[in-house]
């Protein structure tokens, strides 16, 4: 009974280990879609806020953290940008949002990878080479960064051994409940 106790906590141990390493990473255009699309675009134009394509040129990262978690705060202690933008947007302040620097950081990245898609070079029939019939769009490498794209070879190393180790779990609990249930006991040892 020790041994099966050892290794089911070395089991959670190690599944605690790899878990921050494969759930990690922060999706910030799922962020910025979910919470931001409703007032912001990024290139289409001004909504109830302001379209955020360059927002990233136009004001360092430590300004921006504080904004968007809190624009009305910079507002009341008089920053003069935060004030600025209030008054742009017809002085409808946009709420407090509960969003930690790493998530911020995520959707200004989502961001600044939009700026980049839309500095697209687009190769005209007029300017094409000889050996092009279409006009072409040379758009950005790697413009998805999602880590479930395909683009990370590990990922599925790391979901097999999620998998093995959901296993090895599901194992010893089958196993510990045999020894206080006979009937399970036969049926799996």
């Amino acid at each position: 009974m020790k041994k099966y106790l050892n290794l089911l906590l070395l089991t959670v141990c190690v599944n605690i280990i790899l878990a921050p390493s494969s759930y990690g990473q922060i999706d910030g255009k799922m962020l910025f879609t979910q919470n931001c699309t409703a007032c912001h675009t990024i290139g289409s134009g001004q909504l109830v806020g302001p379209d955020l394509i360059g927002v990233n040129d136009k004001y360092e990262e430590e300004w921006l953290l504080k904004f968007i978690r809190s624009s009305q705060a910079l507002v009341t202690a008089g920053d003069e940008r935060a004030v600025a933008v209030f008054q742009q947007f017809s002085m409808i302040p946009m709420p407090d949002q509960p969003f930690d620097d790493e998530e911020i950081r995520a959707m200004l990245a989502h961001i600044e990878s939009y700026d980049d898609q839309s500095n697209e070079t687009v190769i005209t029939s007029e300017n094409a080479t000889q050996d092009t019939e279409e006009a072409k769009i040379i758009a950005p490498e790697d413009a998805n960064t999602n880590w479930l794209s395909g683009n990370n070879p590990y990922i599925l190393i790391i979901f097999g051994l999620e998998f093995m180790l959901i296993a090895v779990l599901i194992t010893i609990a089958i196993v510990l409940i045999g020894i206080n249930y006979p009937i399970l006991k036969t049926h799996v040892i």
